[in-house]
């Protein structure tokens, strides 16, 4: 590695940080709250870190806990979470690359398109607990393969780094006990079979490391207990993706998805687990898997090539950029020679089996519950370590091909130039669920107006979102008595209701819209002594008890 390369990755990380300025520069004026997983990650850092269940991520909301004190605005501590996740795998990967003497203008090329692509930058919508995960999955092996791990110290490792990340990614603990299958599988054939002495190569300094990985692994277990314990969850995932399918086969908008738990015990009763689901019901099971299978293959071949032409920057179909990947590919072919080419492929793959294995490994839990729950497209991000390296493999002997140090470093010139002016904003990035289009924030705006008003009393706040996260600790969440009925008389009166954030969703909800009360509520709130704020061209509104706005008792219609 001449000078030129060191000198370039000593210093790209200041590039980098420059194009995740110029993407979310002006981000307070698009980046909305998301809601959902991370909004929930979030609000579970308020609590003990000691009474965290290990299946919700507890190594993830520490993190959160601990950031809480140096950012103690919830809004803008989350806004950091999603925009540092959103640079970190991206930087990762770069030197992930950049070791493995990948030209230096297409580890530039890659970090720039995947910082840009649906497998890292959906900020608006999947939790960041993957991105955390990958980027240290990505970081062991970038030691691993610098400092020339053996397949013991590597496999020893590794067990460790997915035991330690399964408490915010909790199907890596599944991870862990394959990592260990094979590590018992190798030490057996080689003791009984070969009848030879294993190495595992550790220094006094691998020692001391793994002797406190191994303390953190065991002091999380004994805290936190084994993240793959059922704490209700798994109930939640397969009750709530079921009835994404059910929206999918009978053409059903969101709205229809509030109602998920009856949706799923009308085909599976009280059932809690898969286990469950398939005897209760084996034939809707089955759909419900052959579903998912055919969508996962579907949705994979759209996203794989996301990581090359990311759509915020090539609106062309995936097809065409799976040409344009294979015709360069060609190219390169051609010029190498097949057998060249071939020679170098096998032996490479020799070479770096076990990193193809630890990947795999990596990628097996979420893909089966891409097919087993649904495929979400954030399960992806777990497999994305064996699709990139994949991909390396592919064209590694591309690299041998002789290229003059000129051209290379003004390849990488140009390439850096590139990227810093066609880096896009924010602004234009699209929300990649299929009910909405990212465009200003809905919730922010109505966060803002709740700080502005300064109320220091209970506020019984009824709302499907997850509001009361970004605001003070006065402000107590009533969501789970939203759908019950009668609305008005068991909930509002009951409840001691004083504040609601009444979404579309909700308000035309079937229920409410067939429950008297709730029609009585919204025609005559006024007169019951509630103002209505809903701030311009934004969805959804708030309902203020008037007593509690106090001299704020402006209705802003």
């Amino acid at each position: 590695m001449n000078l030129f390369y060191k000198n370039f990755y000593r210093y790209y990380w200041l590039i980098s940080l420059f194009t995740l300025y110029l993407f979310f520069r002006n981000y307070q004026t698009f980046l909305d709250v998301s809601l959902l997983d991370e909004s929930g990650y979030l609000l579970l850092s308020r609590f003990n870190p000691l009474i965290y269940p290990g299946g919700y991520g507890a190594l993830y909301i520490l993190c959160y806990k601990i950031l809480h004190q140096l950012i103690s605005n919830s809004m803008q501590l989350h806004f950091f979470a999603i925009i540092f996740l959103t640079w970190l795998p991206s930087i990762i990967v770069f030197y992930f690359l950049f070791f493995r003497k990948v030209p230096a203008f297409l580890c530039v090329f890659i970090s720039w398109t995947l910082m840009l692509s649906p497998y890292i930058a959906a900020f608006d919508w999947w939790p960041r607990i993957s991105h955390f995960a990958i980027s240290f999955i990505f970081i062991f092996t970038i030691i691993s393969f610098k400092y020339h791990f053996n397949k013991y110290k590597f496999l020893l490792f590794g067990i460790l780094v997915c035991g330690i990340l399964s408490y915010a990614r909790p199907e890596l603990m599944l991870s862990v006990y394959m990592l260990l299958g094979v590590l018992i599988a190798i030490f057996s054939y080689e003791r009984i079979v070969q009848k030879k002495q294993s190495n595992v190569g550790f220094t006094k300094r691998n020692k001391i490391l793994f002797s406190i990985m191994t303390f953190v692994f065991l002091a999380f277990l004994l805290v936190w207990k084994n993240p793959l314990k059922n704490t209700g969850r798994a109930y939640f995932a397969l009750g709530q993706h079921y009835t994404f399918n059910v929206l999918r086969w009978e053409n059903k908008d969101m709205t229809y998805f509030i109602r998920w738990p009856e949706v799923f015990e009308k085909k599976f009763g009280k059932s809690r687990t898969f286990k469950q689901m398939y005897k209760y019901n084996p034939s809707e099971t089955k759909r419900h898997v052959v579903e998912n299978i055919k969508h996962y293959f579907e949705q994979t071949y759209r996203f794989l090539p996301e990581l090359w032409m990311p759509s915020i920057l090539f609106k062309i179909s995936a097809t065409i950029k799976y040409i344009v990947f294979f015709l360069i590919y060609l190219v390169c072919l051609f010029y190498l020679g097949l057998n060249t080419y071939w020679q170098q492929l096998k032996q490479k793959v020799i070479d770096n089996f076990f990193y193809v294995l630890f990947f795999l490994i990596i990628a097996t839990p979420s893909l089966f519950a891409s097919f087993i729950i649904y495929p979400r497209e954030h399960y992806f991000i777990m497999q994305l370590p064996l699709f990139l390296f994949l991909i390396y493999l592919l064209i590694e002997p591309f690299f041998s091909l002789k290229v003059k140090p000129s051209l290379s470093k003004v390849t990488l010139v140009i390439t850096i130039f590139i990227i810093l002016i066609l880096t896009p904003n924010i602004s234009a990035y699209p929300r990649f669920n299929k009910f909405d289009r990212y465009e200003q924030p809905n919730y922010v705006p109505y966060i803002k107006y709740l700080e502005s008003l300064k109320i220091d009393k209970k506020v019984n706040f009824l709302t499907m979102e997850f509001l009361q996260i970004y605001l003070p600790n006065n402000y107590a969440y009533a969501t789970e008595f939203f759908t019950k009925k009668p609305f008005y008389d068991s909930l509002i009166v009951a409840k001691d209701i004083n504040l609601i954030y009444l979404s579309p969703y909700m308000e035309n909800e079937p229920r409410h819209q067939s429950d008297s009360t709730f029609k009585y509520f919204m025609n005559n709130y006024s007169r019951l002594g509630w103002n209505k704020v809903q701030l311009k061209d934004k969805t959804g509104y708030l309902l203020i008890k008037q007593e509690l706005l106090g001299l704020h008792s402006l209705i802003i219609e």
